[in-house]
């Protein structure tokens, strides 16, 4: 149908305008986040939108800072949070939500709207609440108007065998193995998508010294983690060189060296300060509720996209 066709071309239209916004928008935070502060931005952003949460009342409280006295500064920032925090300082809030469906303004305004898991690998799984409130003019729940088993019955229609492809990928594994296997199984494969953590990066490694055909490109798309999922991106494809992002959240670092104190080493550093070739802890503040958190997460600064620093993920503690 003509419709059908005008309607696709209109997506593929707005999708384009969508992609050229967002990277004249990057570009500008390149250029001028640094001069313009963006960061302190986002973190008296995170600050007020979560200023009557039960942890930082609670917090105010504890440090005697007035409830209704604004943070204009990140020198009253580290006054409100003296020390960093990590996932102990939020173990009772986050079990509160957890074993409260409707509890909200715990950790971060509203109700949280999804719970993200650590993998447990170097220790317990740890939760972190999504930040969100109820969306608008949603619907989110309502009757199920058939029996949901005429679903099950529906997917032999579209996930039915198709024994001439498996016949064909059991002769491709049997003449060349699983080497280059992506351009084997996928005559037409344009480009690959992953993310980056630490867990994951000598998978990938693994993964494209055996599996991967290095003609086409991997594009990873962010560095991210359970406690958030926008830390940085890269610039391009094949590339493992990140660039923060100021509007998402509030960055500070904490330098590699033999002699701070392992426990609450005491100076952070903002992007703004990062030198290059050094190597530095990730600490954020997220609008999830978490305030000077560490990560764990280490980082060696490579050079510079404009203003903002450039970075590889190393790995973790």
């Amino acid at each position: 149908m003509w419709w059908s066709w005008f309607l696709n071309k209109c997506l593929l239209i707005f999708q384009y305008l969508l992609i050229q916004y967002k990277g004249i928008h990057f570009n500008y935070d390149g250029k001028y986040s640094i001069k313009y502060k963006t960061n302190h931005k986002t973190l008296f952003n995170i600050l007020k939108q979560n200023k009557n949460t039960k942890f930082l009342l609670y917090q105010r409280q504890k440090v005697n800072f007035n409830k209704d006295e604004n943070i204009k500064s990140a020198e009253d920032f580290k006054k409100l949070f003296p020390k960093y925090t990590t996932y102990s300082d939020y173990r009772s809030y986050v079990m509160e939500i957890m074993n409260d469906g409707h509890a909200t303004n715990i950790m971060s305004v509203g109700y949280p709207i999804a719970s993200a898991n650590t993998s447990g690998t170097s220790g317990d799984s740890k939760h972190f609440p999504v930040e969100g409130t109820i969306p608008a003019d949603e619907l989110l729940s309502s009757p199920l108007p058939i029996n949901v088993r005429l679903a099950l019955e529906s997917t032999k229609y579209h996930l039915s065998p198709n024994p001439s492809r498996a016949q064909e990928l059991r002769k491709i594994v049997g003449e060349n193995g699983f080497h280059h296997v992506n351009t084997c199984f996928w005559l037409n494969l344009k480009c690959g998508v992953c993310i980056i953590s630490p867990s994951i990066r000598q998978f990938e490694l693994k993964l494209l010294s055996t599996y991967w055909n290095p003609d086409i490109p991997i594009f990873p798309y962010v560095y991210g983690m359970s406690e958030h999922h926008r830390i940085s991106v890269p610039l391009k494809p094949n590339s493992y060189n990140l660039i923060p992002l100021p509007r998402s959240v509030y960055y500070e670092f904490i330098a590699l060296t033999d002699d701070d104190d392992e426990n609450q080493p005491s100076e952070s550093f903002e992007l703004h300060q990062l030198e290059q070739d050094k190597y530095y802890e990730v600490v954020l503040t997220t609008y999830d509720g978490l305030y000077r958190y560490r990560t764990d997460d280490i980082i060696k600064v490579t050079g510079h996209y404009y203003s903002l620093p450039a970075w590889q993920l190393i790995g973790s503690f």
